[in-house]
C-alpha cells in the first residue's frame, strides 16, 4: 500500500498514467481476442465454401468457438474496465488523481466493449 500524499505536494501523475496505460492494455487485449474470434468463426464459413472440394468435415464448431473468443474478449474488457475504476478509486483516496476527468479512457473503453458485443451477438446469430 502506497503512503498518502502530504498536504500541499503536487499530485502525483505518473500513478494515473500507468493506470490508463493498464487500461488500455487490456483494451488491445480484448479487441485481439475478439478479432481472433471473428477470423476463427469465418475460416469455418470458408471451410464450408470448400464442401465439395474436401473431405473435412465442417459442423458449427468453428462458429461456436469464435462467439467464444469474442465473448473472453468482453470479458477481458469488463475485468479491464472495473479494475481501472478500482485503482482509479484508490488513487483518489490516496490524492493521487488529477483533477482533470478521466472520462475519455473510460468512454473509449466502453465502445470498445460494445463494438465486441455487437459482434459476439453477429457472430452467433449468422445465418447458415
Amino acid at each position: 500500500m502506497t503512503a498518502r500524499r502530504p498536504k500541499g505536494a503536487a499530485p502525483n501523475f505518473e500513478q494515473q498514467l500507468a493506470n490508463d496505460r493498464t487500461l488500455l492494455a487490456w483494451v488491445r487485449t480484448a479487441i485481439t481476442l475478439a478479432a481472433f474470434g471473428y477470423v476463427v468463426a469465418r475460416f469455418g464459413l470458408f471451410l464450408r465454401q470448400l464442401g465439395g472440394q474436401t473431405d473435412v468435415r465442417t459442423g458449427d464448431a468453428s462458429r461456436v468457438i469464435g462467439v467464444g473468443l469474442a465473448c473472453l474478449g468482453a470479458v477481458v474488457m469488463v475485468f479491464g474496465l472495473v479494475q481501472h475504476w478500482c485503482v482509479g478509486r484508490v488513487l483518489a483516496r490516496d490524492g493521487d488523481l488529477s483533477a482533470g476527468p478521466r472520462r475519455p479512457t473510460f468512454v473509449t473503453a466502453l465502445g470498445c466493449l460494445t463494438a465486441i458485443l455487437v459482434l459476439a451477438v453477429y457472430l452467433g446469430t449468422e445465418v447458415r
